[in-house]
């Protein structure tokens, strides 16, 4: 609960317990729509009670974001630098070929991100299917 006080120089806010409220407000992928949009300065990884999270401090207002963060995300989200503007969309949830669920993205960046160039010894893709999961 976030209740302001006011004296009559400074509006106090109370600062919220990560203990009590954290892991409570992360945002479950499995409870919302497709399409569904995160939008906001991405603010890095924390460790809570049930595992890792992501944090976007939201624009404007600033107030932070939590999602529950996915092996996929850790994958795309490891080329975003902590500090710059991206947009989540959630995709909706697929099935593995083993029959676990998942739940896929498309990140965007407000700035361009360019990837390292890949190693020398690492082959270049002809394109054709070999089987091996392309990220």
């Amino acid at each position: 609960m976030n209740v302001a006080q006011q004296t009559p120089e400074i509006t106090w806010h109370r600062v919220p317990n990560p203990d009590e409220e954290a892991d409570n407000r992360i945002l479950a992928w499995s409870k919302v729509d497709v399409g569904h949009e995160l939008t906001g300065i991405f603010r890095g990884v924390l460790e809570g009670k049930h595992g890792s999270y992501g944090v976007l401090a939201t624009v404007p207002d600033g107030t932070q974001a939590h999602f529950g963060w996915t092996k996929l995300l850790a994958r795309r989200l490891s080329v975003v630098e902590v500090g710059q503007h991206i947009k989540i969309v959630f995709l909706g949830m697929r099935e593995s070929k083993a029959g676990v669920p998942y739940a896929t993205f498309d990140v965007f960046s407000k700035h361009p991100i360019t990837l390292p160039p890949r190693p020398a010894d690492e082959p270049e893709s002809d394109g054709a299917d070999d089987g091996k999961v392309p990220f």
